[in-house]
């Protein structure tokens, strides 16, 4: 009996300190919490029975599982969605559906990453979705409905141009791209401008159009800086040193790809972390360094076993049967050559990508109805 008024004190303090945690942050939206900040919340999810604060918390923990802990980032935020559906609060439902979609094409779900994200698209798009809309300084620090609604699709946007990229379907993800810069410019928001600019640099990369793909990157460093907020600088830094390592620039490359494992040693960005490593790994084994390349890809490996990144594994496994045949354990190149084989298998699943084609065709024939 004695310890429930101390307890009681505390889970009033910890809902008294959730709003002072976001206000405090640099940029509310796009969370950024340290460890202590998180045992917090997730003290808070365990007691809390108030769904508006349940809502608030599992976005928190959403955001900060996201790219280190994919099943329970994804978790977190199908409870967000869950509960902004009960409460009715569309533009957290929205948002939820954003980072469902982004999550689950981490995760390889492309089909439904898709409708995750058509989904969120559709609630953003609707004015409708400015209505009570709750905690609103989250999405806009103006505290302007339409700001708040219009920042939620942009960022929808970029991050279903990074879901087209990754099926092949280029120019869906440059025009996505380049909607989420327009709704960024009419809003003045640096930091989706700044991610956006980050991720079509990564898509004209793959492109090969690496004079656009650098001017991407300068932007998008540009921008952050104006913001402050260091969360995905690591990957701004790894672009520019993509783009050197093509060039055969090897010095600007190694340059650009230890600044990116330096920013990248938070947590919550863990990934990045891992294609850091991988990078530079890569770019030893070009210049004959071959016990650093095996180092620096081991490590990579490490790290993309323990959050489950697929794109990682199969580049690591590839860097490390590169390097093993290089040596002559030809045993060992075959291993990580099959392994390679067995995730390529997975991501490339033929029914996967059949059924997003299909979810595709369906919204185009849904669209031309409307036009119609």
């Amino acid at each position: 009996m004695k310890n429930k008024p101390v307890k009681f004190s505390l889970k009033i303090s910890l809902l008294l300190l959730l709003p002072a945690f976001s206000i405090a942050q640099q940029n509310a939206y796009l969370e950024d919490w340290n460890k202590e900040q998180i045992d917090s919340l997730r003290l808070i999810w365990r007691t809390t029975v108030n769904d508006t604060i349940r809502m608030a918390t599992a976005r928190s923990l959403g955001w900060y599982y996201e790219e280190s802990k994919l099943d329970s980032g994804l978790y977190f935020l199908k409870q967000q969605e869950a509960l902004a559906a009960k409460l009715k609060l569309r533009l957290w439902d929205g948002d939820a559906l954003d980072n469902e979609g982004y999550e689950l094409q981490l995760l390889k779900n492309y089909p439904n990453a898709l409708q995750a994200f058509l989904e969120g698209i559709k609630i953003l798009e609707d004015k409708e979705t400015e209505k009570n809309a709750w905690r609103i300084y989250i999405f806009s620090k103006q505290e302007n409905p339409r700001i708040a609604r219009l920042t939620a699709l942009g960022w929808t946007y970029s991050d279903v141009a990074k879901l087209y990229h990754a099926t092949g379907n280029e120019h869906d993800a440059i025009a996505s791209y380049y909607q989420a810069l327009k709704i960024g410019e009419s809003i003045n928001d640096s930091m989706l401008l700044s991610n956006s600019n980050q991720n079509l640099g990564f898509t004209y990369l793959d492109l090969d159009k690496l004079d656009s793909a650098l001017s991407c990157g300068q932007k998008a460093i540009s921008y952050s800086n104006v913001q402050g907020f260091q969360k995905y600088r690591g990957y701004m830094l790894r672009l520019p040193g993509m783009i050197y390592f093509k060039k055969g620039n090897y010095g600007l490359s190694k340059q650009y790809f230890t600044e990116a494992v330096r920013a990248s040693q938070q947590p919550n960005v863990v990934g990045n972390l891992a294609y850091s490593y991988l990078s530079l790994g890569n770019l030893f084994s070009v210049t004959g360094e071959t016990d650093s390349s095996f180092w620096y890809v081991k490590r990579g490996l490490e790290i993309s076993q323990s959050i489950g990144f697929p794109e990682a594994l199969d580049s690591a496994y590839i860097a490390l049967s590169r390097i093993y045949n290089l040596q002559g354990n030809i045993d060992s190149a075959f291993h990580y050559q099959g392994l390679a084989m067995a995730v390529k298998d997975s991501i490339n699943n033929v029914e996967k990508i059949k059924l997003f084609q299909n979810i595709v065709f369906d919204e185009q024939l849904k669209v031309q109805e409307l036009e119609n």
